[in-house]
């Protein structure tokens, strides 16, 4: 298990492939006959070309009084949910940001989710939620006393923006101060690399990132979280489907956990 930032970000050579999780109809037939659908996901293969590091110290927030939440917002130039986003690419379909976060107070939460993403939840009889930094919900957030170092954020913390047809906003980002007592002026230690990517669109080189990390480089797979089978196609850059470097798969090509047997096709549910 990766525990820090420094940990999961590549270098120049390295391999990177976004997944974007999908539907449940990726069907694999049973040793003793039948078909069953598995869960899959569309995966975007890319060779990291240039890989430069980046630091940003994102104090734009009023003060936040104790026990008192801010509701998710974009990172913005001018102040939460204002101006510009500092995580959009706007003119570049082969930059992303690969990036991880860390609260400077002890008591502060940090929230994140994808912009107008579908409520979910792992309750099938209650109703979808996501955490609500408004209201300090326990669970979703990374604290400020959590962090061993604030210029290496946890790598549960890894996201990854892209461009897509928000310009940025992509991700946004809830704040929690726990402190019983006092209030505090809340800060983000934003810690990554931005990656010039080169899209990978031969098949068998596809298959063999799956595989695993060929020597000498490093593979990374990013899994974008929260969103639907149909809220995705929004989000992907148009040059990467134009592109076409991407396969379906099922978690086993990802996680290496066995099926039954390799899909015998897969479907998109629509």
């Amino acid at each position: 298990m990766k525990k820090f930032m420094s940990e999961v970000v590549l270098s120049s050579g390295d391999n990177l492939i976004i997944v974007f999780p999908e539907g449940n109809d990726a069907r694999i037939e049973m040793p003793g006959g039948g078909e069953v659908g598995v869960p899959y996901g569309r995966a975007f293969f890319f060779k990291v070309v240039l890989a430069s590091n980046f630091r940003y110290h994102y104090d734009l927030y009023g003060n936040l009084e104790k026990l008192t939440g801010l509701d998710y917002a974009f990172l913005g130039d001018t102040g939460p949910g204002a101006g510009n986003d500092i995580l959009r690419i706007q003119d570049d379909d082969w930059w992303v940001y690969h990036f991880g976060y860390s609260p400077l107070q002890d008591t502060l939460r940090v929230y994140r989710k994808v912009e107008a993403r579908a409520n979910e939840s792992g309750l099938e009889y209650t109703q979808p939620n996501e955490p609500n930094p408004t209201l300090g919900d326990q669970y979703g957030y990374v604290k400020g006393a959590e962090v061993y170092n604030w210029f290496d954020p946890p790598a549960k913390t890894e996201t990854i923006a892209f461009r897509n047809r928000r310009e940025g906003r992509l991700w946004r980002f809830g704040l929690y101060n726990e402190h019983q007592d006092l209030g505090i002026d809340p800060a983000i230690m934003i810690c990554g690399r931005a990656y010039r990517l080169d899209p990978v669109i031969e098949h068998d080189s596809m298959e063999k990132m799956l595989k695993g990390d060929p020597a000498p480089f490093r593979r990374r797979i990013f899994t974008v979280d929260g969103l639907k089978d149909w809220r995705e196609e929004a989000y992907v850059p148009n040059e990467w489907k134009q592109t076409k470097n991407e396969l379906y798969v099922t978690w086993q090509d990802i996680t290496g956990v066995p099926r039954p047997i390799r899909a015998t096709k897969v479907v998109r549910g629509r």
